[in-house]
């Protein structure tokens, strides 16, 4: 009985009168200042992370598919912030003065259930429980409860028991039921009811919830209980000799005090299955000790019988008895604790096999209850935080068993399918590499780098136990929906005993227990003759319920039971032998101890040999096999995918990586399965390297090869901005380029009008005719195709503005009916004889000025120049028609007149003009008159100009070029005619045979720039790229196939990209990564005024003092190799028809409706290709 005056004595502090019982406030929970920081740093990560997600890297080939990934990942997010969640709380003890005393005299009793485990197993774990010390005052009984009923068993517990006098051991076993869910909570349940069913002990269950509202209980049931502990040990599981003086006093202040466990045969640096378990002893119990959550994981624990009798002893609704437990008391509102030091050690299975029923048996338990009556999100009695905490468990085991696969297949999919669930694009590996740099802190969250393998291990589990959580999943699914007919059996997990240790030493060795047994000396214990005893009381058998006697039962010497002397209210609990049941003595007599070794069931059972063995290996080991050869298969396909394709590789790389990490799980459990642990320690210290490895490459490659995400806005903006730089003339004050000034004041035509304004052509001050015609109707024509484009990014009126500014001066140029300014500076002697600002090189005065502009008339004609300006006019009229009526008649009037002089007086301008032939050398006429033409008609609706263009376009028409520039406007003519007859199969041939010839006959540089020629290559794909996307425009309207015109756009969208940056560095001055910054380009090179500016500036080697914005450069050689140098105009001068046809064809791109579905498809094989490219 307990001493009244405990309230006074030292180390307590009060009286809990819930429980009964008295308490020390030594531990108190608190928040985690570290966890808290952990939390709050992983949600911020993951907002940002999530937002970059949705916001920019969801337009891929199947929506649905990206949907699902992110749903999956948010799924995954919600699992760690759960495990974030616990690590926010903690427990710290109090320092106490005086050393930790019990105050109270226990009656301990052990349990440990056995079901057909070898009898050396059982010995060792007895033994320890036996050996363990007890404080004074205490008394201890163990119970081996037997549920595979082995004699060898009971024969050795009798022998130990007629050794000991200090304690009582009992055998113990139970008539099995038929469809028991829980055999190991039945067995424990069997005897503890035998010993404490009573209907005192029935009551105190039935007020287990006023316990909870703080209702006052029976006195009689609770003094009952009142120093009754239970103590459990799994069959394997040896405690330490100071166990019960290490959890008796925790006892004091709370119902149940679980210890973490450490296992034998486990090296800990080749725990690839997690044996250890070592987030959950360290971080996680701890964690949830500080929320008042503790799960109780079925062994090592001791438990006030008060408490376990209130619940209804140990839940038989699940196979996890441990978990439910957990459940029930919290539910009930009773006390737990968790003591962080290893007191025991146990056996963890080492057949793959047994490892995959084990963590079976868990996540099937916990899923039983998650899907059950017993919801922890629903079930009455528990507080909101324990809803949340014992909800944690079953939601990881099912992220595990369906997050894990989908993302194991994700980089396979991509490598042999092209099917992407996200979007790669540069806003991606940020955000990418903040989140899961955020969620390994998290989840290796560690107090030091000891621990970082073990958590390793951890997480590399979740990619080798994901299929065995998957099947126990579709258990419990299978049996909902059967309503119950679909059994869910209880499987115990087979141990092979100590010795099969192999070497291994052990920090509490059994083996010197079982030979002290067998010697008949045990240490400790005094020898009793079991003659002079004849109702053995030590050793006691449980038969049946008619077993339990109604009195106290006395021992040999006549001395009541030690455990009831002092208390006679007490239930009495010794239980005489019987004799073993009439149908056993049938069985194999009892062996002595020294037999029992060796009759010990074999380990492993079944067949045997060589044809069995490879069986059992692909029985165990098939899933991690088809991972490994999925996953190895996908690295080779990948590569050789990888380093062909011309537009994946960005994503293809990541997924090459990302197979190799994935990889590392199942050849660890196929090494496991063919080695067991020879080896494994270096080889696992290997794979750790190696996934770091792997990861790091994985974030490295997605920081390089990532699909830029461009902001077409700006580019148009900086395109047209580059034009306001070209201008020459009297500048306006909406002018954005402060480094230009007014310029070529003293431009005249033969007839001494004025040539003021127009554009330079190029890094020059040479106003060349044909090639800003053809560059205006460009323009125009982008701005006729794509007005939503130029509208959404604000530069409609700045596009307006630049084609103004060039019609305008192409009024001034016609100087007369048949008579026409085709150039103004002299292109040989400015080039060589200049360099510096156009206000200064052209100003009065200077060498060469005034100039005089030279013509094309009746006399030197020059069709191509007059049939392009006329196309230039007519198409910026079509622009100008619903902003500037009066505007657009006279753009249409000058087109007319210098159209029908274009086809009267037909010749080519340069051989009119000598000096453009060494600039800008025409090779036909025929084409600019047809582009005139069609343009005309556009504008006027005239069909005389449709048969114009038609006949002008007809000789050529076999025999175009592929390259569309200043010089062959040819197919841009097919294209319009093909419109406007969609049913003629010329020009629909024409213009197939030219995509066709770009997209696959071409040849590319190394990162795969359509390249024609060594002279303004990005000026040819730019163009080609706009013809692209106008046809594809056309293809679609006439109802062609989707993959067809898909294809034509994602093309040229991979050849702007190109241009943008995925060359490796921007190729548009002012724009994006590593742009030009040494164009040729006189205004550009020279500092501001003051300061001069000459042939100095173009030989120096310091970048451009003036940033010419928006500039598109000539390209690169065929190599890929491109030099910023100024002197290099080859590949680094700008000129206004390079940026005509980008300025289309970047609005062309603006206005698709999807870039991912141009990535889509693109793998090995290509049954999901969304385009035929």
């Amino acid at each position: 009985m307990a001493d009244a005056n405990r309230d006074s004595q030292p180390g307590y502090h009060y009286r809990d009168e819930r429980g009964g019982k008295y308490c020390r406030d030594d531990a108190v929970g608190h928040w985690s200042f570290t966890g808290c920081l952990v939390m709050l740093a992983y949600l911020a990560a993951a907002a940002y992370y999530f937002y970059v997600r949705i916001e920019y890297t969801m337009d891929v080939g199947w929506m649905w598919y990206a949907y699902l990934f992110l749903v999956l990942e948010l799924t995954g997010s919600a699992s760690i912030i759960g495990y974030a969640l616990i690590l926010m709380r903690t427990v710290s003890v109090k320092p106490r003065r005086d050393a930790p005393t019990i105050q109270n005299d226990y009656v301990v009793r052990v349990f440990v259930p056995c079901y057909k485990e070898d009898l050396e197993i059982v010995q060792a774990t007895v033994m320890a429980a036996i050996d363990a010390e007890l404080p004074p005052n205490c008394t201890k009984h163990v119970y081996l409860c037997d549920d595979g009923r082995d004699p060898a068993k009971q024969t050795w517990c009798e022998e130990i028991s007629r050794r000991w006098s200090e304690g009582w051991l009992h055998y113990c076993r139970r008539p099995r039921t038929k469809g028991e869910l829980n055999g190991k909570a039945a067995n424990l349940n069997f005897t503890l009811r035998r010993i404490y069913e009573s209907s005192a002990s029935r009551y105190s269950r039935t007020t287990g919830f006023r316990r909870a509202h703080g209702a006052e209980q029976d006195p009689e049931a609770r003094d009952m209980f009142l120093n009754e502990v239970v103590a459990v040990f799994d069959a394997d599981m040896v405690c330490k000799s100071k166990f019960f003086m290490k959890t008796l006093p925790i006892l004091d202040t709370c119902d149940m005090v679980l210890t973490p466990q450490w296992f034998y045969n486990v090296p800990l640096m080749a725990d690839i299955f997690n044996h250890a378990n070592l987030h959950l002893w360290e971080y996680m119990l701890p964690s949830m000790d500080g929320w008042g959550c503790l799960s109780c994981t079925g062994t090592n624990f001791v438990i006030r019988a008060s408490a376990l009798s209130g619940v209804g002893y140990f839940p038989t609704y699940t196979v996890t008895e441990d978990y439910a437990l957990s459940l029930e008391l919290g539910r009930h509102g009773y006390k737990t604790r968790y003591l962080p030091e290893y007191l025991a050690e146990g056996e963890a299975p080492e057949e793959v096999s047994n490892i995959f029923k084990q963590r079976h048996r868990w996540c099937t338990g916990h899923l039983q209850v998650f899907f059950g009556k017993r919801n922890p999100i629903f079930y009455p009695g528990l507080s909101l935080k324990m809803r949340v905490m014992y909800s944690l468990g079953a939601y990881s085991y099912m992220c595990a068993a369906f997050l894990t696969p989908l993302f194991l297949l994700a980089p396979i999919l991509a490598i042999w399918f092209g099917i992407f669930p996200i979007d790669l694009n540069r806003h991606y590996p940020l955000a990418f590499t903040i989140y899961y740099g955020m969620t390994l802190f998290t989840v290796y969250y560690s107090r030091t780098l000891k621990h970082l393998i073990f958590l390793w291990f951890a997480s590399n589990a979740n990619l080798v136990l994901w299929y065995t959580y998957a099947n126990a999943t579709l258990s419990v699914f299978m049996s909902l929906l059967s309503c119950g007919r679909k059994k869910i059996k209880f499987e115990v997990t087979d141990k092979t005993g100590p010795s099969a240790r192999k070497g291994m030493t052990s920090s509490m060795s059994t083996s010197s227990l079982t030979s002290m047994v067998s010697s008949g000396s045990l240490a400790g214990l005094s020898y009793n003759n079991p003659d002079s005893d004849p109702v053995r009381r030590h050793a006691s058998s449980c038969g049946s319920l008619a077993d339990m006697p109604d009195t106290p039962t006395n021992g040999a010497n006549g001395r009541e039971s030690p455990a009831f002397a002092d208390e006679p209210k007490r239930l009495h609990i010794s239980i005489p032998v019987h004799p073993i049941d009439p149908l056993d003595e049938t069985k194999k007599p009892l062996l002595p101890v020294s037999e029992t070794r060796a009759s010990a069931p074999p380990r492993r059972s079944g067949c045997t040999g060589c044809v069995c063995s490879i069986y059992e290996f692909f029985r165990d080991t098939w899933v991690a096999l088809i991972t490994l050869a999925l996953c190895v298969g996908s690295i080779y396909a990948g590569i050789w995918l990888g380093l062909g394709d011309r537009h994946t590789v960005h994503i293809q790389m990541v997924s090459i990586l990302w197979c190799g990490y994935n990889a590392i799980a199942p050849f660890l459990v196929i090494y496991y399965a063919l080695f067991n642990f020879r080896g494994l320690r270096g080889v696992c210290c290997l794979m750790a390297g190696f996934s770091i490895v792997a990861l790091v490459a994985v974030l490295y490659s997605l920081h390089v090869y990532y699909r830029d995400v461009y902001d077409y806005t700006e580019v148009l903006d900086k395109s047209l901005w580059f034009y306001e730089a070209q201008r020459s003339g009297l500048l306006p004050a909406s002018n954005r380029v402060p480094w230009r000034g007014d310029s070529g004041l003293f431009d005249f035509a033969p007839s001494g009008t004025d040539l003021i304004g127009g554009y330079y052509d190029a890094g020059d001050t040479i106003k060349f005719g044909l090639p800003a015609a053809v560059s205006m109707s460009f323009l125009a024509w982008g701005m006729i195709e794509f007005p939503s484009s130029f509208a959404d990014a604000g530069q409609k009126k700045h596009m307006q503005a630049t084609l103004k500014w060039g019609t305008d001066y192409f009024i001034k140029a016609h100087t007369g009916p048949e008579e026409f300014v085709a150039q103004v500076g002299n292109g040989t002697w400015e080039h060589t004889a200049k360099w510096g600002r156009p206000e200064d090189v052209l100003a009065e005065g200077q060498p060469g000025v005034p100039r005089v502009g030279w013509v094309v008339n009746a006399t030197n004609p020059g069709s191509d120049v007059v049939g392009s300006t006329a196309a230039a006019m007519a198409a910026t009229a079509v622009v100008f028609k619903s902003v500037d009526t009066t505007y657009s008649h006279l753009l249409l009037k000058h087109a007319k007149e210098l159209y029908a002089f274009g086809v009267k007086r037909q010749g080519l301008y340069s051989d009119s003009i000598i000096d453009a032939q060494n600039f800008y050398n025409s090779t036909t006429y025929h084409d600019d008159l047809a582009w005139g033409a069609m343009w005309l008609h556009y504008a006027t609706g005239e069909e005389k100009y449709l048969k114009d263009a038609e006949k002008h376009i007809k000789p050529l028409i076999a025999h175009l070029p592929y390259t569309t520039n200043w010089d062959n406007v040819g197919h841009a003519v097919v294209l319009l005619l093909h419109r406007a007859y969609p049913h003629n199969t010329v020009y629909k041939n024409s213009m197939e045979k030219l995509m066709d010839r770009w997209i696959f006959e071409f040849q590319y540089t190394p990162k795969k720039l359509a390249w024609a020629t060594p002279w303004g290559p990005d000026r040819e794909a730019a163009n080609t790229a706009m013809i692209a996307m106008i046809y594809a425009d056309a293809v679609e309207k006439q109802g062609g196939s989707a993959a067809k015109y898909g294809a034509y756009r994602c093309w040229a969208m991979f050849q702007i990209r190109f241009m943008l940056g995925e060359y490796g560095r921007s190729l548009v001055t002012g724009f994006g990564y590593n742009p030009p910054t040494h164009v040729h380009h006189m205004a550009a090179s020279c500092p501001d005024l003051p300061s001069p500016c000459g042939w100095a500036q173009f030989h120096s080697n310091a970048s451009n003092p003036q940033t010419l914005y928006g500039a598109l450069v000539g390209g690169p050689d065929l190599d890929g190799v491109y030099n910023d140098t100024r002197d290099n105009y080859v590949q680094n001068e700008v000129s206004l028809d390079y940026n005509a046809g980008f300025t289309g064809a970047v609005a062309g791109v603006m206005k698709m409706d999807s870039y991912g579905k141009c990535y889509w498809g693109g793998g090995v094989f290509r049954f999901f290709k969304a385009v035929a490219l």
